[in-house]
């Protein structure tokens, strides 16, 4: 079976070191697309947008290219087995469940696509969410930062005041719908002698807009 997936290195992403991170494209519609993060880095000029590979003249400072290269075909062979499961168990969001169960350390198994059935059950998203902010204290302001840990605490209240478990599954329009009503009316708002209740319009479009960031990102 074909999966919509290739190997890309965007010589527009350049790191201050020189070199650019090579992800996994995995295309699961005709307008959405997700990056798997290989944590492979290399200068751009020793890609070979073709091939779809590293070149060998690749300087032994950054790695050996077959091994590199080998590595890369394994986690394309990775990324295709989560899919299979993902179709297979009828994942709704099967973007998301690509994100958040593929790894680079990710060891392709034996047993193949069923290897991974249930993973994405497991996946917690406030663990991504502290992983995504921890990942991006040194490259925002601190502004940033307390506002992608706001947007997690409404989050957090939000699974509380509904009682649902919430997950990258989770966000539709309908989502996106109840929650601005339950941040506008039914928030409680923290640090008050008094119970308040309401965010600020304001207030609410930056912790939606930090939500649209983090799952754009994801």
């Amino acid at each position: 079976m074909l999966f919509p997936l290739k190997a890309i290195c965007d010589p527009k992403k350049v790191r201050r070191d020189g070199t650019s991170l090579i992800y996994i494209q995995y295309c699961y519609s005709s307008e959405n697309r997700t990056l798997l993060n290989t944590e492979i880095a290399i200068p751009h000029r020793y890609w070979n947008k073709r091939k779809l590979s590293i070149t060998p003249d690749l300087p032994q400072i950054y790695g050996s290219a077959k091994h590199l290269n080998a590595e890369l075909t394994r986690m394309h062979r990775v990324a295709e087995d989560i899919i299979a499961s993902a179709e297979k168990s009828g994942t709704e969001n099967i973007g998301a469940f690509v994100k958040v169960t593929f790894t680079p350390k990710l060891m392709e198994d034996t047993t193949g696509p069923a290897a991974y059935s249930g993973i994405c059950k497991k996946a917690d998203l406030f663990e991504h969410i502290d992983d995504y902010i921890q990942s991006k204290t040194r490259k925002v302001t601190p502004k940033a930062i307390a506002a992608f840990t706001s947007m997690k605490m409404h989050l957090l209240a939000y699974q509380e005041h509904t009682k649902t478990q919430l997950s990258f599954s989770s966000f539709d329009f309908s989502f996106y719908e109840a929650f601005v009503d339950y941040l506008a009316y039914d928030y409680k708002l923290p640090r008050t002698k008094q119970a308040q209740y309401g965010l600020m319009t304001n207030s609410i479009g930056k912790t939606i807009k930090q939500l649209r960031i983090f799952v754009a990102d994801s």
